[in-house]
């Protein structure tokens, strides 16, 4: 793409890229050992904003942390439970509806160093194991 300058007759055309999206899809396995019932849709409700929000915060060429995936889920759940009942923890993470695999020896995601993530929360679901 490009913009143009005019000063005066004098035109300037600036080139540049505009970004592509990709789409991020999570799916967050994780258990507690609390003994109260904890519903999972209220889970859900308070951790998919967090979530969501963390992922288009991503700037582009970025990857996703799944060690920030885990703190920020740990964070929205405290309304429902204290973060040391958390026992299991773990996240599938789509790109572009493909499940994408941290690098080896890592805990990050890398997309397309030319592109941004975004997600909505209706794309992000807990299961509770």
């Amino acid at each position: 793409m490009s913009a143009t300058l005019l000063d005066g007759t004098t035109r300037i055309d600036i080139p540049w890229v505009r970004p592509l999206q990709q789409n991020v899809k999570i799916v967050c396995h994780w258990q507690t050992s609390a003994v109260n019932i904890i519903d999972n849709d209220a889970a859900t409700q308070l951790c998919a904003p967090s979530l969501a929000d963390y992922i288009n915060a991503i700037q582009c060429g970025e990857p996703i942390n799944l060690l920030q995936l885990g703190t920020v889920f740990e964070a929205a759940i405290l309304q429902l439970i204290p973060a040391n009942l958390i026992t299991q923890l773990s996240f599938d993470v789509y790109l572009d509806g493909v499940l994408s695999s941290p690098l080896k020896n890592s805990h990050i995601i890398h997309g397309n160093p030319e592109s941004y993530f975004v997600t909505t929360t209706d794309k992000i679901s807990l299961e509770r194991n």
